[in-house]
């Protein structure tokens, strides 16, 4: 029994992986660092600091558009993108919560009151490649 288990196990293989390319734009201007996060459940969503189980690019800004891959198994993800002009390492914040930099989400969830929930900005990955556009949020 114990070697059925084994050899079942080991006929499995490793997970398969798939290239997900995730474009962002526009990124305004080329000052600090454009950070995205790839989460694979709610915990931790939208602010990936210090959550363990997500995958994090933290790229230069360049004005126009950035573009990234993850490597991952199928499933759902979410991902957030923001610009940390400052360096901050965190989403800078107006003192009612409101984002001062550039924000978005997959699947451009709309958010009337605080940031999308990760249900909003879900997307089922395949088998094999695929791609998504995150549109960056600037305010006014």
């Amino acid at each position: 029994m114990i070697w059925r288990a084994l050899a079942l196990i080991l006929m499995a293989g490793p997970a398969r992986t798939a290239t997900l390319t995730v474009t962002v734009l526009p990124v305004r201007n080329d000052r600090g660092l454009v950070e995205l996060c790839l989460f694979s459940g709610p915990r931790g969503f939208p602010d990936c600091a210090g959550d363990p189980t997500i995958q994090r690019r933290r790229l230069p800004a360049q004005p126009g558009t950035l573009r990234t891959t993850f490597e991952v198994p199928p499933g759902t993800y979410a991902v957030t993108v923001f610009h940390d002009e400052k360096r901050l390492g965190r989403v800078e914040t107006n003192f009612l919560g409101i984002p001062r930099s550039g924000v978005g989400a997959s699947r451009d969830p709309v958010s009337h009151f605080g940031p999308p929930t990760f249900k909003a900005a879900a997307f089922a990955m395949p088998a094999g490649p695929a791609a998504i556009t995150i549109a960056l949020r600037y305010p006014e």
